[in-house]
């Protein structure tokens, strides 16, 4: 579990840049669309063990991170259970962009 307060540095690159564009073109998923209610999270059944939490992923994703995202436990440990796209207000498949994540990884 993380602790509270904890500082995520994310250095925009044009890798980040084109990772967000992949993504996007896999899972069919405007990103800018979110607007982190964070509701994904909170019905997410493994966000308590994960490090990273479906809500950090789309936001990191939104704001240009880089390949490191691809190595994010949470692109690993989602089980696909489609909760997050569920719950999401704004109609976002989260379950497509974390399926998206691990084919970019492959």
């Amino acid at each position: 579990m993380r602790k509270a307060g904890a500082v995520i540095t994310i250095r925009k690159t044009k890798a980040g840049e084109s990772l967000k564009k992949a993504v996007e073109k896999i899972s069919g998923v405007d990103l800018n669309v979110c607007f982190q209610c964070k509701k994904c999270s909170s019905g997410c059944p493994v966000a308590r063990i994960a490090k990273s939490r479906p809500s950090e992923i789309m936001r990191r994703l939104h704001l240009g991170a880089g390949n490191e995202l691809l190595e994010s436990d949470m692109v690993w440990t989602c089980v696909s259970c489609e909760t997050c796209s569920a719950r999401c207000p704004m109609g976002i498949d989260v379950a497509a962009v974390m399926d998206a994540l691990r084919r970019l990884a492959v």
